[in-house]
């Protein structure tokens, strides 16, 4: 019989409690005499998040790493009682090579499924934003689904071409539009490259999916828009035609800072920073779980006045957009306004007025210029005109008459 007992190797161990590594000791018998030998896993834990043979649950990757664990310890036994029947023990260093190899080996009977949790898990001991969370729950919740049906096979090995053909009708068959469903697939690339950085599989197929989206009208405000809203006399009483002041403010407050509307309860707990010239915000995203700073402008600071620098909280996101549809439409604008809009409305007016681009992502909170300009409604015409404006040798008198035309 053999036994694996893990430990910490803290020869490197500091008050931090860093990650360091576990050593498996393997102990057996050959003919009553006892050996063994010692060996690293290739698997790390914090200090603090080791205890009684397992890896904590707060531990990223803590179920993976544990079912590594136990996958070492199950090796020894295959081995040693294999060789006790074939009445070949091997040598200590052949013993520790098959079961570093052990260490390393998929267990192919767990379901992708299964690997999927412990991504999920890994996600929120890293505290990822809690929409991107619940999108991935979602998937792994409609792969388990598809496989537990039967529709297609869901393996590592199997998610290839075909297995995205299918995926991406089986989506459109439920009504998913095109964009929708192409962020599915993308969230599945994501899952399956960490899957590939742990080893759990070889496919590489899956990096070839294709992110086809349909192009659609950024809906965004322009500045006398804002204004036209901003001025609308509303009354204070709810569930009438129009909407109310507040929904009307609160959209007026994400034009004028991009903030999405899952960051409006945390604006009550934002910071208020006194600069020279004015004043800035400074709040942490829910999303991206970033800090960012926003100049005040005069409007913002208006609004924020009138309720005393304690904003009440917004109503419902269901009841905000609602609200808004009705506001827009007493203001006489015909635009789907909802609460993106305001978001895409302050990234359009700040390219407008010659705003530096990578300014205005370090408040939208962008991480790429390609998806930055999805939020800018801006036409060829207005384009042209923003960079005409920006140097006079753009400049050109009218002649009478002037044509291309040969």
């Amino acid at each position: 019989m053999t036994t694996v007992t893990y430990y910490l190797d803290l020869r490197k161990a500091n008050k931090k409690g860093a990650a360091v590594s576990i050593i498996a000791e393997v102990s057996y018998k050959i003919r009553n005499k006892p050996t063994g030998f010692k060996f690293s896993t290739g698997l790390k834990c914090g200090q603090r998040n080791f205890d009684k043979q397992l890896v904590h649950g707060r531990e990223p990757n803590a179920e993976l790493k544990n079912e590594s664990l136990k996958r070492i310890k199950a090796a020894a036994e295959t081995i040693f009682l294999k060789s006790l029947n074939e009445k070949s023990i091997p040598s200590t260093e052949d013993f520790k090579a098959m079961l570093k190899v052990a260490a390393t080996k998929v267990d192919e009977a767990r379901s992708i499924i299964a690997y999927f949790q412990d991504y999920i898990e890994s996600l929120k001991a890293k505290q990822k934003s809690r929409s991107f969370v619940s999108a991935m729950v979602n998937l792994k919740d409609l792969l388990a689904a598809i496989k537990k049906e039967g529709k297609f096979p869901v393996t590592f090995a199997t998610i290839n071409s075909d297995f995205e053909t299918k995926f991406r009708q089986l989506l459109l068959d439920r009504q998913y539009k095109t964009n929708t469903v192409s962020a599915w697939v993308k969230r599945l690339k994501i899952f399956m490259n960490w899957a590939a950085k742990r080893n759990l599989h070889t496919n590489q197929l899956f990096k070839l999916f294709e992110m086809a989206e349909e192009s659609k009208e950024v809906v965004a405000l322009t500045e006398m828009e804002v204004d036209q809203i901003a001025k609308l006399p509303l009354p204070v009483f709810k569930h009438i035609e129009g909407g109310t002041p507040l929904t009307r403010d609160w959209f007026i407050i994400s034009t004028q800072t991009a903030l999405r509307f899952s960051d409006f309860k945390r604006f009550r707990e934002a910071e208020l920073l006194p600069v020279p010239n004015g004043y800035d915000v400074k709040i942490r995203s829910q999303k991206t779980n970033t800090d960012v700073v926003i100049p005040i402008t005069s409007l913002l600071y208006s609004i924020l006045k009138s309720y005393g620098f304690e904003m009440p909280l917004p109503p419902s996101n269901q009841k905000y957009n609602e609200g808004l549809k009705r506001i827009a439409k007493k203001a006489g604008i015909t635009k789907n306004v909802s609460s993106h809009t305001g978001r895409k409305t302050f990234c359009t007016m700040m390219y407008k007025r010659g705003t530096p681009v990578p300014s205005i992502m370090k408040i939208s909170g962008h991480k790429t210029e390609k998806e930055f300009y999805k939020y800018i409604g801006v036409s060829l015409s207005e384009n042209a005109a923003i960079v005409r404006n920006s140097n006079p040798d753009f400049f050109i008198e009218h002649e009478t008459k002037m044509s291309l035309a040969k």
